[in-house]
């Protein structure tokens, strides 16, 4: 732990206590973004996989290179869709949970960057439940049901496989945190390497 540099100047070293100093060790990982967007009243996000590699920096903060499949598709999706630029990132492979999650227990719309085709889910999207982020058709409207549930939330519920147990943590020496005020790098001459934030 350290002093944040880049604020220090602004509020006084003294209140910047607090920011995680060193580099993300070499490991895959799942990065996420949720917004809310006003306008429409909801709450969106995306979710992928990738790697962090063992790139040295030469920086201060927190730090990482990460490598994710297809970045510019990503990076476009993120500029057309309004993201802000920060995401999380965790050292374990829960895209499939979080995007689950988020679809079909809090009818959150998502993308799921480079999603792996998965015959039983597609399936159970096509019957119609779950909307992701409108590749599906959505669930009729109707009535609640007796727990005050709404429709879609009660069939989501009724087709679900999957427990939602992830590790929300773990001790230090496996998933250090990282930063928020980290220096974003893009490697030249490729697309897929990427700095966290």
């Amino acid at each position: 732990m350290d002093f944040q540099e880049i604020i220090a100047g602004t509020v006084g070293k003294e209140n910047t206590f607090g920011t995680v100093v060193g580099l993300i060790k070499p490991e895959k990982m799942t990065f996420t973004r949720f917004s809310t967007s006003d306008l429409e009243g909801k709450i969106r996000g995306y979710v992928g996989e990738g790697r962090f590699t063992d790139d040295a920096l030469n920086t201060f903060g927190g730090a990482g290179v990460c490598e994710i499949p297809k970045m510019q598709k990503l990076l476009h999706y993120i500029c057309e869709n309004g993201f802000e630029h920060h995401v999380s990132a965790n050292l374990s492979s829960v895209a499939r949970a979080v995007y689950e999650a988020a679809t079909r227990y809090l009818d959150w719309d998502m993308y799921w960057h480079e999603r792996p085709e998965m015959a039983c889910d597609q399936a159970l999207f096509r019957r119609g439940v779950g909307s992701g982020h409108g590749l599906y058709p959505p669930v009729p409207a109707g009535p609640a049901d007796a727990l005050g549930n709404s429709v879609a939330r009660s069939c989501r519920a009724r087709w679900s496989s999957t427990a939602l147990t992830m590790p929300v943590s773990s001790s230090s020496t496996k998933a250090p945190a990282t930063s928020t005020y980290s220096e974003v790098t893009t490697r030249a001459g490729t697309s897929l390497r990427h700095a966290s934030s």
